[in-house]
């Protein structure tokens, strides 16, 4: 996963993005494309708002780079079929469409 503001990874030119701990600008000296799959792009954008989603929904305070991750762990799942989420996400709405993904009542 890369800011898609700065894909150098992907072959796009170093860009200035907002997602603090990713994103160098350049392609470390170390990386092994061939042991890559796959990189996904993530904007500075949806990165922020997945972030506020995690704090005001789920109580979990986070940083962009965990947005970003996140987001990237969420298209992956959806991609994946991830058995709708309803087994696996619990209370965690925004990973999948709030239909697909309820909140356990626990004989409430």
């Amino acid at each position: 996963m890369e800011p898609a503001e700065s894909a150098v990874l992907s072959g796009k030119p170093s860009g200035s993005h907002k997602i603090a701990g990713i994103g160098i600008g350049f392609i470390p000296p170390l990386w092994k494309p061939r042991e890559v799959d796959e990189i996904l792009a993530v904007t500075t954008e949806e990165a922020k708002d997945i972030t506020r989603r995690l704090a005001t929904e789920e109580a979990i305070f986070a940083g962009t780079s965990t947005g970003a991750n996140v987001a990237t762990a969420v298209r992956v799942a959806t991609r994946l079929g991830a058995d709708d989420g309803g087994h696996h996400c619990g209370r965690l709405r925004l990973a999948l469409p709030v239909r697909t993904c309820s909140a356990p009542d626990h004989g409430r």
